[in-house]
């Protein structure tokens, strides 16, 4: 048979290659770029040169084939996926099936789709079969989309459908897999459960993806139609799964923290997917191929994991443990133990919290003459940067309303041998940002590297001496009115980055609201100020182009640090156990967060990046709202009508 695979390279594509090409099918599996058509070549297949949502390109990709399976997801792997995370997955499952059906449906037997479990996971929690109401959230919608449109097409176009529902995957080479072993490792990867203390656990059914593909490769050869949930033979908590693989790893088992919790840094969605029960059974897939998991219960499977790690390289079983390889950092320090696993310098920068220099990939780079600028540095993420700046040579101004703080941040920066000053200034006040900045002027030649760092969010609604709400004034206006005032004290070459926050998600400008505490929310106030931190990092990009000048502006996310102070404005018990869960998934150390500066201030990687927003040490895409540019402009010109100034760099207002 003559079967055409998309997402041919992923975890699930690149086994069906295998599996169909060694029992005699003929494959093509659609690829992007070289390196795909050399990964499907490999294993016995016809690369074809294409793209799920280029109708056009699949017109000349497709050729005459007996099956399709659409294999092509792009599954978010962001601790805390935003809305474009999830509408990227959607358009390359749902779009990718309607332009297969239009390139193909008039002349293939079968289409194979697969779909999730948990597209049918009861409301009750109680277990379930192929024949249960659907009830799609938002990781889902998708797939149940999908689903509907295969179905609803195949009389049409005159193929037959096949649906095959998996469970939770997981393999030696699927992200989310090498990031609970990566996490497990370094003592912080939880148990998430539900609970106001976390002790009640979903039961989920799981699936390896080696079993996944030999189901496909099954339904093919039997000619099946219809929908079929394809798991292992036993359902499992996700404490079980975690503690199992823990267990394989020599790691110390997982601790616990609550759903609640953990919905404030990786989402609802993600808490969701991994503590509502989705138990389910294969019986009706296995009635009607015969087929049989190989890896009949997580056990079995995740055996498999840690051995094909020790295999490949990933870690390296030694005499006092396993020895976890990078392959791609250069340097020559000693591996690092936690527990009875040796962890290489690679695997420690962004698991174990080294130095933010470290973490970065930047601890090369020489920043002698360079003059920098942190606000907020007295403390937190912002003394951390600081500190590495100077650690890397560069002279620093330290900022902050604590003189004795600031003072020692100073002291630590002299005793690494550069300069450094300390500026007290109040964001809540113009006049002291106006003072700041003219003290930078005058101590400096040139600004290269200028880092808004400042902030913080706050339980009580107030109004500052402009009539602006007081989040709002610090968070924002504060940095785009010192920003503006450096502007032509920026050197060729310089750096602005801004501290935003994930947090950005789900709020859309409102400059309205932010004149008044009528309807003050702390939650709100803060995510619409990091909102706004990105629209003025890429508004300022874009006139920096406009204008000319060879300077960058970017944002980023630093992670939800509770060393940074952040938790200390939460409500309620939240600042104590989020202290206490220095684990959760997502919270990262005061060095991961001032990494994220680093990449951005002074990393050969960013050099030219200029309008960008990073996140877990890559450019990532924010909101809808955070790339909307009118309300960019809108923002930029009513900012500087709040400040009663002129508008900065107004040449480039088209």
């Amino acid at each position: 048979m003559r079967v055409f695979v998309t997402g041919s390279t992923g975890v699930l594509g690149h086994r069906l290659v295998d599996r169909l090409t060694d029992r005699g099918h003929e494959v093509y599996g659609l690829v992007r770029d070289d390196r795909g058509a050399d990964l499907v070549r490999t294993r016995g297949g016809t690369p074809c040169r294409g793209d799920v949502l280029d109708r056009g390109s699949l017109e000349e990709a497709v050729p005459a084939v007996d099956a399709i399976v659409h294999a092509a997801t792009a599954i978010p792997t962001e601790t805390k996926p935003s809305e474009a995370d999830w509408q990227r997955n959607d358009e390359v499952r749902l779009e990718g099936a309607r332009n297969l059906v239009a390139v193909a449906g008039d002349s293939v037997d079968r289409v194979l789709f697969p779909s999730v479990v948990w597209v049918a996971r009861q409301p009750d929690g109680s277990s379930f079969d192929e024949s249960a109401q659907r009830h799609p959230d938002r990781t889902t919608r998708s797939a149940a989309a999908t689903e509907d449109v295969l179905d609803a097409q195949q009389s049409a176009f005159d193929f037959e459908t096949t649906i095959l529902r998996c469970g939770f995957f997981y393999a030696p080479d699927a992200d989310h897999t090498r990031q609970f072993g990566e996490g497990l490792l370094a003592g912080r990867f939880p148990i998430v459960g539900r609970g106001l203390l976390g002790r009640r656990d979903g039961t989920l059914s799981f699936l390896h993806a080696d079993d996944a593909a030999r189901a496909f490769a099954t339904a093919i050869d039997a000619e099946i139609s219809g929908c079929f949930h394809v798991v292992d033979d036993r359902p499992a908590t996700l404490a079980e799964f975690l503690t199992a693989l823990a267990e394989g790893l020599g790691a110390s088992p997982p601790r616990r923290i609550p759903a609640w919790l953990a919905k404030l840094f990786v989402g609802s969605e993600v808490t969701a997917l991994l503590t509502k029960p989705m138990a389910t059974t294969n019986d009706r897939f296995c009635a009607a191929t015969g087929w049989e998991p190989t890896y009949p219960t997580y056990r079995e499977g995740l055996a498999q994991v840690v051995d094909s790690w020790i295999g490949d390289g990933t870690i390296e079983e030694t005499a006092d443990g396993y020895l976890q390889s990078g392959t791609e950092r250069s340097g020559t320090e000693p591996p690092t133990r936690v527990g009875s696993v040796i962890l290489s310098p690679f695997v420690v920068a962004p698991i174990m919290s080294s130095t933010p220099e470290t973490i970065a990939g930047v601890d090369h780079v020489d920043c002698s003459g360079k003059q920098a600028l942190v606000t907020g540095s007295t403390s937190g993420i912002g003394r951390s940067a600081a500190l590495a700046l100077g650690r890397l040579g560069a002279d620093v101004i330290v900022h902050g309303r604590d003189s004795q703080a600031g003072a020692a941040v100073v002291d630590e920066l002299v005793e690494s041998g550069v300069d450094a000053t300390f500026v007290e200034a109040d964001f809540a006040s113009v006049e002291a940002v106006e003072d700041l900045a003219a003290t930078v002027r005058s101590e400096t030649d040139g600004l290269d590297i200028l880092v808004n760092n400042a902030g913080g969010m706050f339980r009580e609604g107030r109004l500052t001496d402009i009539g602006v709400e007081y989040t709002f004034h610090i968070n924002h206006l504060s940095p785009y009115l010192l920003t503006a005032r450096l502007l032509d004290h920026l050197t060729e070459g310089a750096r602005v980055v801004t501290t935003s926050s994930g947090a950005h998600n789900g709020v859309s400008l409102d400059l309205d609201r932010v004149q008044s505490v009528d309807r003050y929310s702390g939650m709100w106030a803060y995510s619409h100020s990091k909102l706004a931190n990105i629209l003025f990092a890429t508004e300022l990009a874009r006139r920096l182009d406009a204008t000319g000048r060879e300077v960058t502006s970017n944002s980023l996310h630093p992670g939800a640090i509770p060393g940074s102070g952040f938790a200390r404005f939460l409500p309620g018990p939240l600042p104590t156990l989020i202290q206490a869960f220095d684990m959760v998934p997502g919270i990262a150390s005061v060095a991961d967060g001032a990494a994220e500066i680093l990449l951005v201030a002074v990393s050969p990687r960013t050099a030219d990046a200029s309008g960008e927003y990073f996140s877990n040490l890559a450019q990532r895409t924010p909101s809808a709202p955070a790339r909307d540019r009118e309300a960019a402009r809108e923002l930029w010109t009513q900012s500087a009508a709040f400040l009663e100034i002129d508008e900065p760099l107004a040449e480039a207002t088209a």
